[in-house]
């Protein structure tokens, strides 16, 4: 399972992503938690406490919007690692999961769930813009 998050500053996303890889059965699943962002010091906590509970972490650097353009990038290591199951919490992490087509489940914090946009009101709705 793969744990897509846009890095690991201590934010209520991330944290949530953090609790969920911490909290389950390394012994039935294994949990890799892949950050787009580049490692830095000021996320040396949160590194450190997943590194503690034997969580593995990718860095794909792939910072800011621009790093989209290296989506290819997650999508090779989701291919080449075998991964079945793509958790991802926030906007980029949620696009880049919506775009992978590696046929793995999907679970994503809903933002480009069709159904969630369908219940949008039309000027909530980014479809109808």
């Amino acid at each position: 399972m793969l744990i897509l998050l846009p890095g690991l500053k201590r934010t209520g996303p991330v944290l949530g992503g953090v609790a969920l890889a911490k909290n389950i059965d390394k012994n039935k699943c294994e949990i890799i938690v892949g950050c787009l962002g580049k490692s830095c010091t000021a996320y040396s906590s949160v590194e450190n406490d997943l590194k503690q509970s034997g969580i593995r972490i990718e860095w794909f650097n792939m910072p800011g919007w621009f790093g989209l353009f290296k989506m290819k990038q997650v999508i090779n290591f989701i291919t080449n690692e075998g991964i079945d199951i793509v958790n991802s919490y926030g906007l980029r992490p949620d696009l880049i999961n919506a775009k992978t087509g590696t046929g793995c489940v999907s679970v994503s914090s809903d933002f480009f769930n069709p159904i969630s946009l369908a219940n949008l009101s039309p000027l909530q709705n980014p479809s109808n813009i």
